[in-house]
């Protein structure tokens, strides 16, 4: 028992010693870093650019974050525009991800190639048209690290939920007219995708026909 105990308490103080040095790590960063000059000219830039999070939803608007990090000798704009670029595959990337996750591809017994396919037809679309998508706020920050000068650009986008949805519906139409084994899995589960309120106020039946007519066309033309 008593070994168990000082094993407990040995376990416990290295954690401890753990934390701490790590904690200590993170304040000597940040003293290492010394601002130069940023948008505000103030010693710090607002909370959003400081935080983790890519994505998140204000009332009915979803807000989209992206950073970028440059050598001190680079163009602020150049910086930008790259940042701009990571701003819009984040936005690709996320709902890639939401159909992928809210069709469960894996659970219709799929195949991992015509998984892939489709994966890959809703990124290229998304990249071809990305509508709605509103760039609300940019800011840099030129600083000092380890003696080592940098510029971190931060972009923020917005976009309405209305226009949000209107594109998963579109990314999600277009890939099951070319694509029969997608167009049979809407068909037989009857997602609610076809169900939003969406500027196009059309009834589920009426695009899951629109769906199998597109379909039907494809399969119906001659072979070379």
């Amino acid at each position: 028992m008593k070994t168990k105990i000082g094993l407990t308490l040995m376990l416990g103080s290295l954690l401890a010693g753990c934390a701490t040095t790590n904690f200590a790590e993170d304040k000597a960063a940040e003293k290492r870093r010394v601002v130069i000059d940023n948008t505000y000219h103030r010693p710090a830039l607002p909370d959003w650019t400081r935080d983790g999070k890519l994505s998140w939803e204000e009332k009915d608007v979803i807000v989209f974050k992206a950073q970028h990090t440059v050598r001190g000798d680079q163009r602020v704009d150049s910086c930008f525009d790259l940042a701009k670029m990571d701003l819009k595959e984040n936005l690709v990337t996320e709902i890639s991800s939401n159909l992928r996750g809210e069709i469960n591809l894996a659970s219709e017994g799929m195949s991992e190639a015509s998984e892939t396919a489709i994966t890959k037809s809703f990124t290229q679309q998304l990249e071809a048209d990305i509508a709605g998508l509103k760039l609300s706020e940019q800011l840099f920050e030129r600083y000092l690290n380890a003696d080592i000068e940098r510029i971190d650009c931060f972009v923020m986008g917005k976009m309405t939920r209305r226009d949000y949805e209107a594109l998963r519906m579109r990314v999600l139409q277009n890939t099951a007219k070319s694509n029969s084994e997608l167009a049979q899995i809407l068909k037989h589960r009857q997602l609610n995708f076809f169900n939003r309120d969406l500027p196009q106020n059309t009834s589920k039946v009426q695009e899951l026909k629109s769906v199998e007519s597109s379909q039907a066309n494809v399969n119906s033309q001659p072979e070379n």
